[in-house]
């Protein structure tokens, strides 16, 4: 009976804390009037922004323009993953082809991924040893492989737990996990092995970040949570509370020190003070 009541002793305190927690307080840093497709955030809290089909700016963490790249042969950039800022990976679905960056924008490499003899691929991302992740939608697995096509790791056959109808559209790893989200059916969870997890039910979801052991995203009434992937923990904050714009909104980018807000026609740099 005593162990009950200081649990809700102690559950009813944290409520009354975080109730009583200050907003933060946010300062503008920069606003660039540009119109654009997604961004991407990195743990430097550099900003990279798609403008259009085929061309990324890189932005330092106070929105000055710092590099540029544009890419006009392979069709649309589908994804951008910097979870490595040193060498960002870009992929143009349409002709399944990677392209591997450095720190400057200047291109590393690139490869094809139906030469590689892989068909259709949605969804790739770069690891932490510079291998890239896939998702092989014929055999249901997701493998590591080199800039070869080698095999580095092949997780197991996935047809048994996944519908045929599983199309992942982002995959990145980080905090030492692998994560493939559909918005139709969740985010996947994998271990570094390529081995399934769990499948956490957020649903509806194009853009999503993993930093500092939370995930990161934006809802559509312009609520940012932040989910923490082992305590299981939920924080809601809603922008229009902190006296942020939320009309035209199409994006939030989180980085600990940092908040960029993407609207249609402008980009919008805060620092948390």
């Amino acid at each position: 009976m005593h162990r009950i009541l200081l649990l809700f002793f102690l559950h009813t305190a944290i409520n009354i804390a975080a109730a009583q927690a200050p907003k933060p307080t946010l300062k503008v840093l920069a606003t660039v009037n540009i119109e654009s497709r997604f961004a991407e955030i990195d743990r430097m809290q550099q900003l990279y922004v798609v403008t259009d089909d085929h061309t990324v700016q890189k932005y330092d963490n106070k929105g000055v323009l710092i590099k540029t790249f544009n890419e006009n042969r392979l069709g649309s950039l589908t994804a951008v993953d910097v979870s490595n800022p040193f060498q960002p990976l870009l992929y143009f679905e349409e002709y399944q082809t990677v392209v591997v960056l450095d720190r400057s924008l200047s291109e590393l490499y690139r490869f094809n991924l139906n030469d590689l003899g892989y068909v259709q691929v949605d969804a790739v991302g770069i690891s932490s040893d510079n291998q890239i992740w896939l998702y092989d939608a014929n055999n249901f697995m997701l493998k590591k492989i080199d800039s070869r096509g080698n095999i580095q790791k092949e997780g197991p056959d996935l047809s048994a737990t996944l519908r045929d109808d599983f199309l992942p559209r982002k995959l990145i790893e980080q905090e030492y996990s692998i994560f493939v989200n559909d918005p139709d059916y969740g985010i996947l969870v994998f271990d570094l092995f390529g081995n399934y997890q769990r499948t956490l039910q957020i649903l509806g979801l194009n853009y999503f970040q993993v930093m500092q052991q939370q995930l990161v995203w934006m809802d559509s009434e312009a609520t940012l949570h932040r989910f923490h992937l082992y305590s299981l923990q939920e924080v809601e904050t809603d922008l229009s509370a902190l006296g942020l714009a939320t009309k035209d909104l199409k994006q939030a980018c989180w980085a600990v020190e940092r908040l960029c807000l993407r609207y249609s026609d402008r980009i919008v740099w805060y620092e948390f003070l």
